[in-house]
């Protein structure tokens, strides 16, 4: 009735998806649908609408959480579970590898999404209408 027009997005590859606990957020690509609870039939042709569950390509993440906890670019095990309280103990306060290594032992990133990341993907929910 109001003459508003509705827009579709027939083909979207990425988007900007944020990581609200890390306070980031980077373009990523849409790698396939996982999981739609109003319709199955969107799962099967990729369709994407509001709650939908996705797979994203994870290198943005990764990159940032290599940079934030281990102070570097490359690609590194990301291993968060080997260093312990005694470790940053032992640790000189004044070296800068010390405050990468507080990072880590103080860190809060969920395991689960660890291993998603070492996988080289996420899963992620669309909380916006695409288009």
């Amino acid at each position: 009735m109001g003459g508003n027009f509705k827009y579709r997005a027939l083909r979207v590859q990425i988007g900007n998806f944020n990581w609200a606990s890390e306070g980031v957020a980077f373009k990523s690509k849409v790698q396939n649908v996982v999981y739609n609870a109003s319709n199955n039939e969107h799962v099967r042709t990729n369709t994407l609408t509001k709650n939908t569950i996705v797979r994203l390509d994870a290198a943005p993440f990764r990159k940032c959480i290599a940079k934030h906890y281990f102070g570097s670019n490359k690609d590194t095990n990301l291993n968060f579970n080997s260093e312990t309280k005694e470790d940053l103990k032992k640790a000189n306060k004044d070296d800068k590898s010390t405050k990468f290594l507080m990072r880590r032992v103080n860190n809060k990133i969920d395991p689960k999404i660890q291993e998603q990341i070492v996988k080289g993907h996420i899963l992620a929910s669309i909380s916006s209408r695409p288009g």
